[in-house]
């Protein structure tokens, strides 16, 4: 299986390769969105119903095994964006795209809890697995710089932070995007302007939609970074799709269910245990 996986992206981005060799590195900043969708497997228990033991106690049998969090047959927008995604972490890891982080997109995970943005589970797989993902400005976490728990809002603390920072592009790109919702992607854009990235990639549709209704102004103000989408990105060079369960034996030493997806085509919530199928 991890072969047809690797085969199948060959066959989404051979044709393509030549160009991509020629213009690599692709500089990508990965947001916080494309860290927690990145995560296709999550362990899950497999319940195989009661037995007898000793031929007088029922108990419950079953085992942990990893499954795909959506099925083949999903339609969603999310599973399409997926879908791209497996092929530009592949690629990736071969030196076409290179992935970055950031000090604030770091400071909005780590207020999080772990299990959102990274695999946790003993079977869990993320595309971003192994890959390495360094940050372009180094750190600032505002749960250890303000106070952590002392701070009710550490969303607001660090909105607050970037706004009195004077920073004049991120000024002039939150006057373009004319939303305090998008205040904090206002500073990642400038932050991926700053440094050069091809895109910042996102799968926040409302920042997508925004920042497209609003790139003629963007353009104007010299902001040459694109905020895409892993479909919108895969489309423009080229790539096909690659649907993640075909990944699902990729780095595994235990059972794995390919046939079998999370309840509801889910991730299970960030604090709860593992579901039984």
């Amino acid at each position: 299986m991890p072969r047809i996986a690797e085969l199948a992206v060959w066959a989404a981005s051979a044709k393509q390769m030549p160009k991509l060799r020629s213009i690599a590195p692709i500089k990508l900043l990965l947001d916080s969105t494309i860290h927690a969708h990145a995560i296709t497997h999550e362990d899950a228990w497999i319940d195989t119903g009661e037995v007898l033991w000793g031929g007088v106690h029922p108990i419950q049998t079953g085992y942990a095994a990893r499954i795909p969090v959506h099925s083949a047959d999903n339609e969603t927008r999310e599973y399409r964006d997926i879908c791209r995604l497996t092929v530009l972490a592949t690629l990736a890891r071969r030196g076409v795209f290179q992935l970055y982080t950031s000090a604030e997109l770091m400071a909005e995970r780590i207020r999080h809890p772990p299990a959102r943005f990274q695999t946790t589970g003993y079977s869990d797989f993320s595309l971003l697995d192994g890959l390495r993902i360094e940050s372009l400005d180094g750190w600032n976490f505002d749960s250890f710089t303000t106070g952590g728990a002392n701070v009710s809002d550490l969303r607001a603390a660090q909105r607050k932070r970037l706004r009195a920072s004077g920073d004049t592009l991120y000024e002039t790109i939150l006057r373009v995007l004319w939303s305090d919702v998008h205040s904090q992607d206002a500073w990642h854009i400038r932050t991926a302007q700053m440094h050069g990235m091809y895109a910042l990639l996102t799968m926040d549709y409302s920042l997508v939609r925004l920042a497209s209704a609003q790139r003629k102004r963007l353009d104007q103000i010299g902001i040459t970074t694109r905020i895409m989408t892993p479909t919108e990105l895969g489309e423009e060079f080229g790539l096909g799709p690659v649907p993640p369960y075909l990944f699902s034996y990729t780095r595994a030493s235990f059972p794995v269910r390919s046939d079998l997806c999370m309840p509801g085509e889910r991730r299970r919530r960030s604090t709860a245990k593992n579901k039984s199928v």
